[in-house]
């Protein structure tokens, strides 16, 4: 299973008042991947001090070498935080600087926004300072400067920010004609009442307003819009325009992973829509829930017996997917398991074909979650080597020399009434069984 703890989490994790929880974490660890991505890198870097660094080697012990990014495209490097920290310039992300380089990088881009917003037509009660702005705006670099202004020294209630727009926004919420006056359907102005119409209008509205298509920024950029549009509101006076972008990314990177932790009330309520809107089965918890969780976890999942009785189970109420495969004219029957087994089975397939049926179980679920991990491959051969030996090729326990170029030999038991095949097979782990289990 992979976990997310947000940056949040691991600064609780270092108190005394959550030892226990740091203690439940560093046991399941060695049967679970946790892993970290660049926003929690962009969270650290907003400290100017070196007490970043010591946070880096704390999460280390948790994450090890298991970080995401994205350049272009998701990936997964073996990188502890402080390489990947140390791999990177992070002077776009430092303050005070990062007005400089806006200066440097956007004055060659003119935005005369005066010329394409009616200042005389804005409402009276808008916001001072985004009126200041939008009248005085000449190019790319003022702009940009005025909107870190508005998002420093939240602390000064006096100084109209980005908390303001927020708070403006949220108390002048759209009615359901004007939400559908810009393309969004199936959102009344407080709820969403129709689902399939909302996700299909919202996230053709998003695409349309956002310059890079991307999976990556499509995302980023509809998560973000439920605030700036009062889909799903936070709350406006802890509101920071770098919290809304990073958390953006925290909820981007999580639904990668089976589990995503936070005690952010305001990113687990939009986290949680924001999967529901893009089809993500990563369940969102609280603290509280996660420990809970770890408390109450039954190892009785990650047993070849409890894979055996899902082989054999005979309901008919079981929702089966069925195809053929036009090229093989082999038949495939694939259902969802209600558990979760070896921490990344949850998929059974039933393959009939003219050289023989078998079964295998795997790892559903959008393409985030795609790949397979050196620590989900040494926890679930381990498992097994424990359960059945040495395989046919006197291969044991996992070995990290064992991946090379993202190739893996696998293990092969060959008994009497049963083959059991673990692969990794265009980086998706399968587990086979071939010949079913004796009738009982």
């Amino acid at each position: 299973m992979r976990i997310y703890l947000d940056t949040s989490i691991f600064q609780d994790l270092k108190k005394e008042e959550h030892a226990k929880l740091l203690s439940l974490v560093s046991a399941d660890k060695e049967k679970n991947a946790y892993l970290f991505s660049e926003a929690h890198l962009h969270d650290l870097n907003r400290d100017t001090t070196d007490i970043k660094f010591a946070d880096m080697k704390f999460m280390e012990e948790i994450v090890g070498r298991q970080c995401f990014s994205y350049e272009e495209k998701l990936l997964f490097r073996n990188l502890t935080p402080t390489e990947y920290y140390e791999s990177k310039d992070w002077t776009w992300d430092a303050n005070p600087d990062i007005k400089e380089t806006a200066r440097s990088n956007f004055g060659i881009f003119p935005l005369n926004l005066s010329n394409t917003i009616q200042i005389d037509n804005i409402p009276e009660d808008y916001p001072q300072s985004f009126v200041e702005l939008l009248s005085k705006t000449t190019d790319m670099s003022t702009f940009t400067e005025g909107m870190l202004d508005f998002t420093e020294e939240l602390s000064d209630k006096k100084k109209r920010s980005f908390r303001d727009m927020l708070k403006y926004l949220h108390q002048n919420s759209l009615s359901q004609a004007e939400y559908e006056n810009q393309g969004i359907k199936g959102f009344d102005g407080t709820e969403v009442f129709d689902m399939p119409l909302f996700r299909n209008t919202y996230l053709e509205f998003v695409r349309n307003k956002t310059i890079f298509k991307d999976d990556y920024n499509l995302f980023i950029m509809a998560y973000n819009f439920l605030e700036i549009y009062g889909i799903v509101k936070g709350k406006p006076k802890i509101q920071y325009m770098p919290n809304l972008r990073d958390d953006s990314r925290h909820a981007f990177f999580g639904a990668c992973c089976d589990l995503i932790v936070s005690k952010d009330d305001d990113f687990l309520k939009k986290t949680k829509f924001i999967y529901q809107l893009f089809g993500f089965d990563t369940v969102v918890m609280t603290r509280p829930e996660f420990e809970t969780y770890l408390l109450n976890f039954n190892p009785e999942n990650d047993t070849l017996e409890s894979l055996e009785k899902e082989i054999k189970k005979q309901d008919d109420d079981m929702m089966w997917e069925h195809w053929i495969d036009e090229d093989t004219n082999n038949k495939y029957y694939k259902r969802k398991l209600n558990e979760l087994y070896y921490s990344m089975f949850d998929t059974l397939t039933f393959v009939m074909s003219s050289e023989g049926n078998y079964y295998f179980f795997s790892r559903g679920g959008h393409y985030c979650k795609e790949g397979t991990y050196g620590k989900e491959i040494e926890y679930i051969t381990n498992k097994l080597v424990q359960r059945l030996g040495e395989d046919s090729n006197e291969n044991s326990t996992f070995d990290t020399n064992e991946l090379q170029d993202n190739e893996w030999v696998g293990r092969e038991w060959y008994f009497d009434k049963v083959t059991i095949l673990l692969t990794v097979q265009n980086g998706a782990m399968r587990l086979y069984f071939e010949l079913v289990f004796p009738e009982e």
